[in-house]
C-alpha cells in the first residue's frame, strides 16, 4: 500500500483502524463478532501480504481492503447458523478436505463430459463413486 517515506503501518495498526467499521456490521449480534474477529486476527496478516502483492500500488488500496473486509464481515454475519456451528466444530480440527469422512472431486467438464449437459448425464456415475 502506498506510504509516506519512513512511515510503516503494521497489519495490526491497519486492522485497528478498520475494526470499528467491521464491528458495526455485527451491531446487536454479539456472538458473531468474536468468532469473526478471531478468524480475522488469525488470517489478516497473510491476506494483507497477498493483497498488497497484487494491488498494493493502487492509490485506493486502503478503500478496497476495507470493502473486502466489510464484504467478508457481512457474509459471516449472514451465514446460516448451521454452517457457523460446523465452522466452530472444525476450527480446531483437521480441515474437511483432509478428513476421511468426506470426498470431493475435480474434473474438467470438457474432457470428462463434453459440456454441462453431458456432465448432467454423468451425475449417477459420480454418485456411484461416492462423490
Amino acid at each position: 500500500m502506498p506510504q509516506e517515506p519512513g512511515s510503516e503501518t503494521t497489519p495490526r495498526q491497519l486492522l485497528s483502524r478498520l475494526t470499528p467499521a467491521l464491528e458495526a456490521v455485527f451491531a446487536g449480534q454479539d456472538p458473531d463478532w468474536p468468532a469473526f474477529e478471531a478468524r480475522l486476527l488469525e488470517h489478516f496478516p497473510r491476506l494483507l501480504i497477498e493483497l498488497e502483492a497484487l494491488y498494493g500500488e493502487n492509490s485506493r488500496f486502503d478503500e478496497q481492503l476495507e470493502a473486502i473486509l466489510l464484504t467478508a464481515a457481512r457474509g459471516w454475519r449472514d451465514r446460516p447458523l448451521s454452517l457457523k456451528y460446523r465452522d466452530a466444530e472444525t476450527a480446531d480440527g483437521e480441515p474437511w478436505y483432509r478428513s476421511h469422512r468426506e470426498i470431493g472431486a475435480v474434473c474438467y467438464v470438457d474432457l470428462f463430459a463434453g459440456d454441462l449437459a453431458g456432465l448432467r448425464g454423468r451425475i449417477d456415475y459420480l454418485r456411484d463413486l461416492g462423490v
